[in-house]
Order: C-alpha cells, then sequence, then structure tokens
C-alpha cells in the first residue's frame, strides 16, 4: 500500500484542486485480491488505483470488481492477483489539462463514479469521484449565494415596495 498525496503546484486549475481527493490509496497489481479487499476494507475506501513497479497507473479496483470477478465465479481472492480482478486501463483525467466541467462529462460518459488524475507519466496524484463534485458544486452554490445574499435581500425589498405603491 502506498499513500499518494496530492501535490496542489501541480494543479493549474484552482477549482479542480479543490474538488480533487488530496490522497489516494495505491496497490501494485502483483498483489493478491484478498491483500486488496483487506486494505480497502481497513483504510474505509471503495477503489484502489493499481499501479506497476513504476508506480505508474495500470488499472483502479473498485468493490464491483472483487464481487465480479471473485464473489460471484466463487473464486479464491488469495490465489488471484490484483491484476487479473482489475479494470485495466481507466478513463483518467490529466491534472494539467482538464476543467470540473469536463470532468464532469467524462464520469457521465463513462458512466463511472471514479476518476483517477494522473500526472504527465500516468502516475496517480489523486482521485476525483461523482461524490467530490456534487459536494464542491454544493460549496460553491453556497458559497454563491452567501455573496449575493445582501444584493438579493435588498433587491426584493426594493421590489416589493415599488409594488405596493
Amino acid at each position: 500500500m502506498h499513500r499518494v498525496t496530492f501535490d496542489p503546484n501541480i494543479c493549474h486549475s484552482w477549482s479542480m484542486h479543490s474538488a480533487v481527493n488530496k490522497s489516494v490509496i495505491t496497490i501494485k497489481e502483483t498483489e493478491s485480491a484478498l491483500a486488496a479487499a483487506r486494505l480497502m476494507k481497513e483504510t474505509e475506501t471503495g477503489c484502489l488505483l493499481v499501479v506497476d513497479g513504476d508506480g505508474k497507473l495500470t488499472g483502479i479496483l473498485t468493490g464491483r470488481d472483487l464481487v465480479l470477478n471473485i464473489l460471484a465465479p466463487n473464486e479464491k481472492a488469495e490465489e488471484l492477483r490484483v491484476k487479473q480482478v482489475m479494470t485495466r486501463q481507466p478513463m483518467t483525467a490529466r491534472v494539467d489539462q482538464v476543467s470540473l466541467r469536463e470532468l464532469a462529462k467524462t464520469l457521465g460518459r463513462g458512466r463511472v463514479r471514479r476518476l483517477p488524475v494522473v500526472d504527465a507519466a500516468n502516475r496517480p496524484v489523486g482521485i476525483i469521484t461523482l461524490e467530490d463534485m456534487l459536494v464542491h458544486s454544493a460549496d460553491v452554490l453556497h458559497s454563491c449565494a452567501a455573496a449575493v445574499s445582501p444584493y438579493l435581500t435588498v433587491a426584493r425589498l426594493r421590489s416589493a415596495s415599488i409594488h405596493r405603491d
């Protein structure tokens, strides 16, 4: 297991940086599927980013992958390697080339909930999830509402007094 900490200096989009998970859990593709499942339980995460010996992203392992590839066919998790059950070549986002709007489109097109964020060398630097984007969007809307709230109150009062005359 390796915890990757997101470096805000490599992200050119403030809004993307604020929505990307700051750390991800990685696992080597040669580890056992059982070790991966235990790591997911221990870290209370729904997915692991799978890396090769050089730390480059080779796949993503989700709880769904474990169910469909191990539990459903009744396989022995201790005998299977992560690379045998992971989703290969997952859709990714490059940290220096993506806006939140494009990320949302990518998540929708791919019908996925999680998108690894990689650097130019295809090393994971973060992950963005559908939930992250929803929370970020709610935060932005809340900030906008707070910024315009005084104006709206005055405008509503003016509008109300105009209609009364």
